[in-house]
């Protein structure tokens, strides 16, 4: 799964979230996301949004409305990253959610 908050003009959180090691933060504007919408904010995972590859897996371009942070399929709205665990990853869960 994966999450989206309110983005400030300096691209960073806004909320004055502070990150610390280790630590979730709660942010009021916070969404989890199904996998369908997922699929529909990538435009199905295409190969065409792929922004990159790591170990665990790839990371790939989506968007999503501004305003009520639903998944648009039509490449309009606010840009946000989705990573996709790879299930042949060597690497953990736990430190896929970290990455």
């Amino acid at each position: 799964m994966a999450s989206a908050g309110s983005r400030s003009t300096s691209g960073g959180f806004d909320e004055g979230a502070k990150y610390s090691d280790g630590q979730i933060l709660e942010v009021p504007n916070l969404r989890t996301f199904t996998f369908i919408e997922l699929k529909t904010a990538t435009k199905n995972f295409s190969p065409d949004s792929v922004l990159g590859e790591g170990g665990f897996g790839r990371v790939y371009k989506g968007w999503v409305d501004e305003k009520t942070m639903a998944p648009t399929s039509n490449g309009i709205g606010m840009v946000v990253a989705v990573k996709k665990l790879n299930s042949k990853s060597m690497q953990g869960f736990e430190e896929w959610q970290r990455a």
